[in-house]
């Protein structure tokens, strides 16, 4: 199969490929003056980093991307005919989308950080370094120069990764993180790994067609994905989904304690069957009886696996488990067509998401105060179709999956009542799941292309 061939120069940096650095930083910011602000964009966007594979040294420098709110890009002077091609989703927000993702209780928007009420984020300045020192160093001047262009900041958040003393990275609930990602066919990109792709019916991975996340490229049906007009505002640019999500480690710990007493089983099964992998990253599909840390570690085949032809029953890995539902696989195929393989890729998304906060010690109490988590997020071409389809109906929706009310027990909505049904003979399950995550904020931005910036910085 023919590469895919694209101006890597013009994409923005941590898209097709993540940038695998320890540390960065989000600074969430305001316009207060249009022509000002476009003015500070065509100065900043020869300095942001684009997608194109860099020197090993080079590769190490600290990183700079934008990415913009819909109010964001009325404030620069976008004109509203020009903005009202943008998707319906993107310019709503993610706030106005709460009953879509099921962001009730404790999640709803009324509760989230203050900067996300009202609309005030209309940019992202998002800086990736190895060391939070470097993105100090590269931030710092970015951020004294905004005030002169009439630039405010609402809001910031660090991320940093959990690095495992094998470099394997972890996040909270202490699972490797990272598997699952789609597989893209570029040229100058490494070959990705068996897995991350569209199953092919035949045992082999097919590569998920790039305009199912880049606009202006063709996706899986073969055309191009509805996008901003003119063409010139769009072309290389994605919809990027932000969503900061507060991980209860205390009462996840509590949880599967009380689960493996009550079961009588071995230590890890439980989060196991919750999550579908054991911590060291092997799948149950592949491990059931245990984990094995060789397979966590080979990314030759620790994702290579099928649910309907491996594990049709859910008798290794659960049906509702978290990897199930997110990526279904093969499990809604009815057939070995390309018609139906190609449903499942229409769901899929580029995550780039990064831990943040301290790691809660084994024997420390957790207070529960919004200190660690995960901010997720995601590149997409289709938000509909694909974030808020995967959250509302995959995550939050069993019957798609035949689970009934049964909801993903990790990033699904709980309150304490809901439960997890765990495939077998007998069937088991695990009642009372309590609210594991909880969502303290997010929004849609729109990532452009390097060139739509200066497009961008040039209007009004």
């Amino acid at each position: 199969m023919l590469t895919t061939k694209i101006d890597l120069r013009d994409v923005q940096g941590n898209i097709l490929r993540p940038y695998g650095m320890n540390a960065a930083k989000f600074v969430f910011i305001h316009f207060d003056d249009a022509a000002a602000g476009r003015t500070w964009l065509a100065e900043l966007a020869g300095s942001v980093t684009s997608a194109e594979p860099r020197a090993p040294d080079d590769a190490k420098r600290p990183s700079l991307n934008l990415a913009f709110t819909s109010t964001g890009l009325a404030a620069l002077g976008l004109p509203a005919h020009r903005l009202d091609t943008f998707s319906q989703e993107f310019r709503d927000g993610m706030a106005a989308r709460a009953e879509h993702l099921g962001d009730t209780g404790t999640n709803c928007p009324e509760h989230w950080e203050p900067w996300w009420k009202d609309r005030q984020v209309h940019a992202m300045v998002a800086v990736h370094a190895r060391s939070p020192e470097e993105v100090t160093e590269r931030l710092g001047p970015v951020e004294a120069a905004m005030p002169g262009y009439g630039i405010r900041t609402v809001g910031q958040q660090d991320g940093s990764r959990i690095v495992a003393g094998d470099k394997s990275v972890k996040e909270h609930f202490g699972f490797n993180d990272g598997f699952g990602q789609p597989a893209l066919d570029i040229d100058g990109y490494p070959r990705p790994f068996p897995g991350q792709g569209t199953p092919d019916g035949h045992r082999a991975w097919k590569p998920v067609a790039l305009g199912e996340f880049i606009l202006g490229q063709a996706d899986e049906q073969g055309v191009l994905p509805e996008a901003p007009r003119p063409p010139e505002l769009a072309a290389n640019g994605t919809y990027l989904v932000y969503r900061k999500l507060q991980q209860h480690v205390g009462a996840f710990r509590n949880y599967v304690a009380a689960q493996t007493e009550r079961l009588n089983w071995p230590p890890g099964k439980v989060e196991a069957c919750l999550i579908g992998r054991w911590p060291d990253g092997s799948p149950l599909v592949l491990r059931p009886d245990g984990p094995d840390a060789a397979l966590g570690a080979d990314e030759a085949h620790n994702n290579d696996f099928l649910y309907l032809e491996d594990d049709p029953d859910g008798h290794r890995c659960p049906l509702g488990a978290h990897i199930r539902r997110v990526n279904p696989r093969d499990t809604l195929t009815l057939s070995r067509e390309r018609s139906a393989r190609q449903l499942q890729s229409r769901h899929r998304m580029l995550r780039r998401s990064i831990t943040y906060g301290p790691t809660l010690g084994e024997d420390e109490p957790d207070v529960d105060e919004d200190v660690r988590g995960l901010l997720f997020m995601a590149c997409v071409a289709d938000l509909r179709r694909q974030f808020e389809f995967v959250q509302g109906q995959w995550l939050n929706d069993g019957n798609i999956l035949h689970l009934g009310d049964d909801r993903d027990p990790l990033a699904g909505c709980h309150d304490g009542t809901g439960k997890m049904t765990l495939q077998g003979s007998p069937p088991r399950f695990l009642p009372g799941i309590p609210e594991f995550v909880t969502t303290r904020g997010g929004e849609y931005f729109f990532k452009p292309g390097i060139a739509a910036m200066r497009w961008l910085a040039q209007q009004g």
